[in-house]
């Protein structure tokens, strides 16, 4: 059922802890961080091209720009931009002309806002149309925060599924793209219904990597949401392994995105700093590298500064890149490689923020005056390296006496 706005969940365990505690939470109705920009970057991954797209509530027509409409329409209460023809409508009672010439809709912020949304499913349903939505997820919304004035109501994971359902529809996939915000492609239960284009083997392979992919993410979500997961990975434990060979035991060492500690545990450090976006262990430092740098007087307690998985999640790795150099410390860094990632949302479905090659890590860390003294492929798409700074006054020992580099790891899908 649909829960009354009074009764969000406030408990997320540990693993969502940032989700409560930034500043940045809130990302509806443009109080949050760029919302619509979020939305609009997913839309490519849940909306095939050249389709009939009806948009409902389509603020400013964002999606317009971005989803490689055959055709677009965009309905409002109050529409933002009114001088690119979108219509001002009740969205509880939407015209069946439009309807009717639908082949997929975007209802983005739309189902908190209605009056009777399971009415406004049921015509949509009617006509077998696929849906791509986004919610709220009231489960990872602490208890006193207040939902915009505006709302009628608000989502649970369980009760958009039930809203979902009893329209006939099913969450074919679902990807949380930002803090507590959800996308969802929902289609009828009979695909057969779906408009023809839905219904050709592109489209079909279309929807079953992303359902594949999204089958995963969420058994991972229910397992946070019900604290029985550490969002992590055995490929992380493998990557953090292999990694560790590149250098010696008995380090200090800043490991930046730690979560779960498998650094520690197989680079044996002197000394072990852990860094990330969540605190899964007392002793990490929190810190969103995408609001601010990672402080310098951190970098220079460490001999070594690890960043495995993290760049990828980065805005500007540049600038993060540059304040280890300016501490003049060696990095031991991965990334999945642009060149090496898959056409169809790799990068997206992961929530990276950054799409850099190869020569496009060598050259950063050209620019900023490393040497690149080991690189070696781990799985299909990583790369690691281990960076030397130059111009150091004194060039500690063991910068000479490295182990040999291992192999490549045989992964069948390293993340």
């Amino acid at each position: 059922m649909m829960s009354d706005l009074s009764e969000a969940s406030p408990d997320l365990g540990a693993n969502l802890e940032f989700a409560l505690s930034n500043p940045n939470w809130e990302l509806i109705d443009g109080r949050g961080r760029e919302p619509a920009s979020v939305i609009t970057r997913w839309l490519p991954y849940f909306v095939m091209p050249d389709l009939a797209v009806l948009d409902l509530g389509c603020g400013g027509g964002e999606a317009e720009a971005v989803v490689a409409a055959r055709s677009y329409v965009g309905l409002d209460r109050a529409p933002k931009d009114r001088t690119v023809g979108y219509l001002d409508l009740d969205l509880d009672d939407i015209p069946d002309a439009h309807l009717d010439q639908a082949e997929v809709v975007i209802a983005s912020r739309l189902f908190e806002h209605l009056e009777n949304p399971k009415a406004v499913l049921d015509q949509l349903a009617a006509r077998g149309l696929p849906v791509f939505a986004t919610y709220w997820v009231s489960d990872f919304v602490p208890a006193g925060r207040p939902a915009p004035a505006e709302w009628k109501r608000e989502y649970s994971l369980a009760s958009f599924a039930e809203l979902a359902a009893s329209a006939g529809y099913e969450i074919v996939f679902q990807q949380l793209v930002h803090f507590v915000l959800m996308a969802a492609f929902l289609a009828p239960v009979d695909h057969s219904r779906m408009p023809r284009p839905w219904r050709t083997a592109e489209a079909k392979k279309f929807v079953k990597r992303r359902q594949k992919k999204g089958d995963r993410y969420m058994e991972r979500m229910s397992d946070i949401v019900s604290g029985k997961a550490r969002q992590a990975s055995d490929r992380w434990s493998a990557r953090s392994a292999f990694a560790a060979r590149l250098v010696p035991e008995g380090l200090a060492l800043l490991d930046v995105g730690c979560l779960g500690m498998y650094l520690e545990a197989s680079a044996k450090p002197r000394i072990y700093i852990p860094v990330d976006i969540v605190a899964d262990d007392p002793r990490t430092r929190r810190i969103d590298l995408n609001e601010r740098l990672l402080p310098r007087e951190w970098v220079e307690e460490a001999e070594l500064v690890a960043c495995l998985g993290v760049y990828e999640y980065l805005k500007d790795p540049a600038a993060n890149i540059a304040v280890i150099a300016a501490a003049k410390r060696p990095m031991l860094l991965s990334y999945n490689v642009a060149e090496a990632r898959k056409k169809d949302g790799n990068g997206l479905a992961s929530n990276w923020a950054s799409a850099l090659t190869t020569a496009e890590i060598d050259a950063l860390l050209e620019e900023h005056r490393f040497d690149v003294v080991r690189r070696v492929p781990f799985g299909p798409r990583q790369m690691v390296w281990l960076a030397l700074p130059r111009d150091v006054a004194v060039r500690p020992a063991w910068w000479d006496d490295l182990p040999p580099p291992p192999a490549n790891a045989p992964l069948a899908e390293a993340e």
